[in-house]
């Protein structure tokens, strides 16, 4: 079992709020979303397709600025992107023409200037370790699978060494068996670099495996908060155990069928759009 430390609160959104102008009409995402997580924590955003759950990670990241409300990351407002949060993509992001290697030490150079060769190449060697990469370790992205593609990701942003690792769905591309492998891998990681991180996704079996809360957003003129769900089991997790936990089980149905009335309710309000 994994003994979890009371932690201080890492980043707080606060009164958020994300429209989108296009020739004279406003498209509004979310109004006032507030959330406050803590280090250490691994909490999932969990939606359906237009949830705005993506777009809440990217103003997180830095990547777009908010319409109003403040982020703030150990009590500083954050103003834009920054090394102290890495995002995790689905499509890889890596450049083809460098090697596993090179890939993880083009954002080591970037976020640790002073660090001489030998301490980043013992950087960098250490993280593609962490995610069995050894024998990859000069191939380049045409040469890899989907799965090495993503664990080469993974390495990257824990190689930097963030405050908050943020994954914008990153296995959804991944067949079901590299799914689960990369899901423990990143459990794995996860309580060796005691990291903090947000993963979004519409996998409600996903969500329930890796964290500690779960956001669910609902969307009725914009997106908003819906639920959050404590998830009760305790870490280490198993998946084939907790699949044949009736508690477990109990919740993935509990959480489905709130997923499911979400859902049918954004149905419904577009329908009666036109």
């Amino acid at each position: 079992m994994v003994t979890k430390v009371e932690n201080k609160i890492l980043l707080e959104v606060c009164d958020l709020s994300k429209v989108y102008s296009t020739n004279g009409t406003s498209n509004v995402i979310f109004e006032n979303i507030n959330l406050t997580v803590y280090e250490n924590e691994f909490v999932a955003i969990l939606g359906h397709s237009g949830s705005g759950k993506s777009t809440l990670l990217r103003l997180i990241a830095g990547l777009e600025p908010p319409t109003s409300g403040e982020i703030y990351l150990e009590g500083r407002a954050l103003t834009g992107p920054g090394k102290d949060r890495l995002m995790i993509f689905q499509n890889y992001a890596l450049l083809p023409w460098l090697s596993v290697y090179d890939n993880i030490k083009l954002a080591i150079d970037e976020v640790f200037p002073k660090k001489n060769k030998k301490e980043k190449d013992e950087l960098i060697r250490t993280h593609i370790r962490m995610v069995h990469l050894e024998n990859a370790l000069h191939k380049r992205p045409s040469e890899l699978s989907g799965g090495m593609k993503q664990r080469v990701g993974i390495a990257r942003a824990l190689a930097v060494q963030p405050l908050l690792l943020l994954m914008d769905e990153p296995l959804g591309a991944l067949d079901p068996f590299t799914r689960s492998h990369l899901q423990d891998q990143i459990l794995e990681l996860y309580y060796k670099q005691h990291q903090t991180v947000i993963l979004v996704t519409h996998d409600v079996e996903e969500a329930l495996l890796m964290a500690d809360r779960i956001i669910v957003l609902n969307v009725e003129k914009s997106a908003f908060i819906g639920q959050v769900i404590d998830v009760p089991f305790a870490h280490p997790r198993d998946r084939v155990k907790l699949r044949a936990d009736a508690n477990f089980n109990q919740l993935k149905n509990e959480t489905l069928m709130l997923m499911e009335s979400y859902f049918e309710h954004s149905l419904m309000r577009e329908s009666k759009a036109f």
